[in-house]
């Protein structure tokens, strides 16, 4: 539970952030707050999958 409220946690800060810098015009913080939202939640999804399977091929 407290993964999926993390994971929402980031993805909404990250998209709160794009709006801001679409707000601001600024192309960098549009690209990197892109990356943040798009990215980072599948990484930790991934790294999530992975331990548990570690997990479980430990057994």
């Amino acid at each position: 539970m407290l993964f999926a409220g993390l994971l929402l946690l980031t993805y909404t800060a990250g998209l709160t952030l794009l709006v801001g810098g679409v707000a601001l015009a600024s192309f960098a913080l549009i690209v990197l707050e892109i990356g943040v939202t798009a990215v980072f939640p599948v990484l930790v999804t991934f790294r999530a999958w992975q331990r548990m399977r570690r997990r479980s091929d430990d057994d």
